[in-house]
């Protein structure tokens, strides 16, 4: 008896996936920049300005079961190395800027901007000009606290997790025009599990923090690239499988990657009386005009979709559109600048 109510369970389990309606897959869109930085900016040379000094031979902090720990080695040198070569790599991947990294430098600059000198600046113009560069990123200041504990999950078993709050601060200067063109301080955090060790400082321990913390500081370069340019993310779309044959077929040709024939298909299902049908298939037209990269077509069909059957789907894909056409006009300003800006 246990095992027939077990099949009948799976059974079910079954059913009810075959009969759901619709289905997820991913896209690569391309989201806009937090900030629109001035078009003449192409060529961009990256550095930190994080060196140790004989006040950083203490090492670096933690914080190991509530108790402030200090290792004996000087980590942030490297975390922002990591950094500036993860931010250069995602500019180097974007749209809008080439860029490379300069790291030989042992100039300290100073850690307030208002303190710079003219000196200061003469130095940054000829690294310009060495990298055939036409602004400055520099990461001038990076401070972190990172925490060990041993924690339970929800089926009742430890583990080990690291926490990391990392802050940093970048300056985006221009040096040919003594202007500092963005401040911007980031400050993230950052979950690790591990094993639950106990944690007494031995070599294996030690890496594994060193590790973390230079991961940490490669996702805030990252972060501060999404903030200056136009830059590619994945997201979710929902698609409708299940209806009349038209749906069905039009589906399997979107899963080829044939959002034209798909589209055709699609077409013939509008004479369909049903509206589930009509609703079904006016929204999978909005994706297949989406997928061809026209927003305002895809907008108007999600809207015909919407008054035939007005659903939350239909409402959340409507709002995701409208946002990127809104979203298409910043990407297009910041790539060309504002007397180019779509009227």
């Amino acid at each position: 008896m246990k095992q027939f109510f077990i099949i009948i369970v799976i059974f079910t389990l079954v059913l009810l996936n075959s009969c759901k309606t619709y289905d997820f897959f991913t896209i690569t869109v391309l989201e806009p920049a937090e900030i629109a930085l001035p078009v003449n900016f192409k060529k961009l040379v990256i550095m930190h300005n994080l060196y140790q000094t004989p006040t950083d031979t203490a090492g670096t902090s933690y914080n190991l079961f509530d108790q402030i720990k200090t290792d004996t080695t000087y980590l942030y040198d490297e975390i922002a190395t990591e950094s500036i070569y993860a931010l250069r790599d995602f500019l180097n991947t974007s749209v809008r800027f080439e860029a490379t990294i300069f790291d030989s430098i042992r100039h300290h600059f100073p850690k307030l901007s208002d303190d710079f000198t003219m000196n200061d600046l003469d130095i940054l113009r000829q690294i310009c000009h060495q990298n055939n560069a036409d602004a400055v990123i520099l990461l001038n200041k990076l401070s972190t606290f990172d925490k060990y504990e041993v924690v339970y999950d929800r089926y009742g078993t430890y583990m080990g997790e690291f926490g990391v709050r990392i802050t940093a601060t970048w300056f985006f200067i221009d040096p040919f025009k003594s202007k500092l063109t963005d401040l911007k301080e980031i400050t993230e955090v950052f979950y690790y599990q591990t094993d639950p060790w106990y944690f007494n400082g031995d070599i294996k321990e030690l890496n594994f923090r060193k590790d973390v913390l230079t991961k940490s500081g490669g996702e805030i370069g990252i972060n501060y690239g999404k903030r200056i340019s136009p830059n590619w993310s994945e997201t979710d779309r929902i698609i409708f499988k299940s209806g009349s044959r038209e749906i069905r077929n039009g589906y399997k040709e979107a899963q080829l990657g044939n959002w034209e024939k798909a589209e055709l298909i699609w077409r013939e299902a509008l004479t369909n009386p049903q509206t589930f049908n009509l609703a079904r298939a006016t929204f999978n037209l909005g994706l297949a005009s989406e997928m061809n990269g026209s927003l305002e077509p895809a907008i108007k069909w999600v809207q015909k979709s919407l008054e035939i059957f007005p659903d939350t789907i239909n409402k959340i894909y409507l709002q995701i559109l409208e946002k990127r056409l809104q979203q298409q006009d910043d990407i297009f300003y910041q790539m060309e600048g504002s007397n180019s800006k779509k009227p």
